[in-house]
């Protein structure tokens, strides 16, 4: 049984109380809704503007594909991260490591 402090009172409670047996005060987690899910929301920012990046396929020069496979990159290394740590947002991070392998290997067949 793990006993944490109140954050009303500050007398020993149940971890899993949602509120405080003695004051009643609310114990909420001190995580929110968007801390947990940036990182997956990052890679999949990150890896779009690496795909959407890849769609004009007009003329590369040297520096719009080193961009654009930092992006790529960048996304893929976020994904994974997200998804080992198995933190929140696993589907976004799944649809952002999509998108960055796409971007990836648009860039590899543009270069060869």
């Amino acid at each position: 049984m793990s006993m944490v402090f109140c954050r009303g009172c500050g007398k020993d409670i149940h971890d899993s109380a949602v509120t405080c047996p003695h004051c009643g005060a609310p114990q909420t987690s001190s995580h929110s809704p968007s801390k947990m899910h940036w990182m997956s929301i990052v890679a999949l920012i990150l890896a779009v503007l690496a795909f959407l990046a890849c769609l004009d396929v007009d003329q590369y020069d040297k520096d719009q594909l080193v961009g654009t496979a930092i992006l790529g990159i960048a996304g893929a290394i976020f994904a994974g991260l997200s998804l080992q740590q198995k933190k929140p947002g696993k589907n976004l991070a799944v649809v952002a490591l999509t998108f960055s392998v796409l971007s990836l290997l648009v860039l590899l067949g543009t270069v060869s």
